[in-house]
């Protein structure tokens, strides 16, 4: 009985965690190294990853698309970026020309969201440049499907879940009393 309350336990909490993480706002810095990136130079892109309440977004699918902002016709250079630590995502990279280029990010952790946004990246020929800011931008919400699905999960996470709970640890309680008073 000890372990079918753990498992459920166990089991709600995971899943409640990727319930709450569906439909939330994520908080991106992006970070270049070195700083500002030449031309046909390796440069490490760095993205932290954070909720609203400052926790570190872990375990995401980041896909990174690059293209010069003056040829929005060219096929996009694409990567799909590493977690080195708990929160942060990178990637080493060569920029093959000088000017702006789109950075076009999209974050498809879940099967049934993907969060997106544009920034704009400025490579460099000149050595000399100046160095660039952290580039700061939010992953919005996005739907997760149906609102008939969405409820029926809040239903059983939030009221079903707890009640089963609630009966096996009840039965788990009044079965060693029993077997105390027994003694």
């Amino acid at each position: 009985m000890r372990k079918l309350v753990l498992g459920l336990f166990l089991l709600s909490v995971t899943q409640f965690h990727s319930v709450l993480a569906h439909a939330t706002l994520v908080l991106v810095r992006l970070e270049l190294s070195p700083n500002p990136p030449q031309v046909a130079q390796p440069v490490k892109l760095q993205l932290s990853l954070q909720t609203a309440l400052q926790l570190p977004v872990e375990d995401a699918k980041i896909l990174l698309e690059l293209r010069p902002k003056d040829n929005p016709q060219a096929l996009p250079i694409s990567y799909y970026l590493t977690e080195s630590e708990p929160g942060f995502y990178d990637i080493n990279l060569n920029l093959p020309t000088a000017g702006v280029w789109d950075a076009y990010f999209r974050d498809q952790t879940f099967t049934q969201e993907e969060a997106t946004a544009h920034v704009d990246l400025v490579v460099y020929d000149d050595v000399s440049a100046r160095a660039l800011e952290a580039i700061e931008f939010i992953f919005p919400p996005t739907a997760t499907g149906p609102t008939a699905n969405s409820l029926k999960t809040w239903l059983i996470w939030v009221i079903a879940l707890p009640i089963l709970a609630g009966v096996a640890v009840t039965i788990l309680v009044l079965s060693q009393s029993k077997s105390k008073d027994k003694a």
